[in-house]
């Protein structure tokens, strides 16, 4: 019964792992980072405490980046209003 338990365990870790690899890749796409099979192979080999340590510093990385874009975004909304609203005002003291 043991090593049903212990093969179980195992095999969550397995699982464990191979997910946060696959997000730690993801993550590395966002930000615009392609991962070779030589990097997925060294990611393969962490631990998985290694694996949610590397995992917490992109998912901060990927915040920021989201952050930024968006503060992008809004300033863009912004300008494009603010000539929106100038050329509005020319065609009344025309």
């Amino acid at each position: 019964m043991r090593g049903g338990k212990d093969n179980g365990t195992e095999g969550l870790k397995r699982l464990a792992t191979s997910l946060a690899v696959r997000e730690v890749i993801r993550a590395r796409v966002f930000l615009g980072t392609a991962t070779s099979e030589e990097e997925r192979e060294e990611l393969l080999g962490m631990t998985l405490s290694e694996l949610t340590q590397a995992a917490q510093a992109l998912s901060s990385a990927v915040y920021l980046r989201q952050q930024v874009e968006a503060a992008e975004h809004m300033r863009k909304l912004t300008a494009q209003q603010g000539d929106l609203q100038a050329s509005k005002k020319s065609l009344f003291t025309s």
